[in-house]
């Protein structure tokens, strides 16, 4: 196929990739990876949240995803396993998989 045949659209097999490509979720959990960097430099949650919502969204979390997120980090859970968990969710995202003009508007 040639270049000038390929169009930008989302298909079906990549959105299933990433949903539960088995790639992906070992770049997640990479210890070379950018998350994992991201957890040894970034010791206040809400720093890592935001950095990780930049890295993958491009946009900083807005008030209601601040909370919820922080209430998953208080809840006891393991702070590594709550961060993979929203770095997979973001990079499902409907905002990450259809990145459209209005994405970068707030």
């Amino acid at each position: 196929a040639c270049a000038c045949e390929r169009n930008g659209d989302v298909t079906l097999p990549q959105l299933l990739h990433l949903q539960n490509g088995s790639s992906v979720v070992e770049k997640i959990k990479s210890p070379d990876g950018r998350l994992s960097k991201l957890l040894k430099e970034t010791p206040d949650e809400d720093a890592l949240v935001e950095a990780m919502f930049l890295s993958v969204l491009g946009r900083r979390p807005r008030e209601p995803e601040r909370k919820t997120v922080a209430r998953l980090f208080g809840d006891g859970s393991d702070r590594a396993e709550v961060a993979r968990d929203l770095f997979w969710a973001l990079l499902n995202s409907k905002e990450f998989v259809f990145v459209t003009n209005d994405s970068f508007v707030e």
